[in-house]
């Protein structure tokens, strides 16, 4: 994390919000066209790399250059890899990010993510203390715990 904070003490984490389905479609094909729509012939397998994909940005960009001059057949093959194997240049930044955390900021990151997602931010602040994270001075934001401020210390 630290790589990308710009001097200041403070950065912000946030869940990436989906895309709506035009905008994914749009910067899948930019990423592997050069184009907003699709080549003809590549509809089909488009729509299921972009449905695959459940309009996560980096996971848009990182497939469409991945798919970027390819033949059919080629896409047919790489679909049925990712459908059983995740794109490992996708798990690679974000394990980039996880790794950049301190121990403590990883447990508050994986609780908060498999066990608190949408729940009260009080709540999750709580629970947090209770198992000694010092929830408060790690969460700020909205009711739910959909973003988050981390401190540095």
């Amino acid at each position: 994390m630290h790589v990308l904070l710009s001097g200041g003490s403070v950065h912000q984490i946030h869940e990436v919000k989906e895309m709506n389905p035009q905008d994914s479609l749009k910067l899948f094909c930019l990423n592997a066209f050069n184009e907003s729509q699709p080549k003809m012939g590549y509809e089909k397998l488009t729509e299921e790399v972009v449905k695959i994909a459940q309009g996560n940005p980096l996971a848009l960009e990182v497939l469409g250059s991945d798919f970027h001059s390819r033949c059919i057949d080629t896409w047919e093959c790489a679909l049925s890899k990712i459908k059983k194997y995740p794109n490992e240049k996708i798990l690679s930044v974000l394990r980039f990010n996880y790794d950049g955390l301190d121990e403590l900021e990883k447990k508050t990151f994986l609780d908060i993510a498999f066990f608190f997602y949408n729940h009260d931010k009080d709540y999750v602040i709580r629970k947090l203390d209770a198992q000694g994270f010092h929830g408060a001075s790690g969460i700020k934001g909205t009711d739910e715990v959909e973003a988050m401020q981390i401190d540095e210390s």
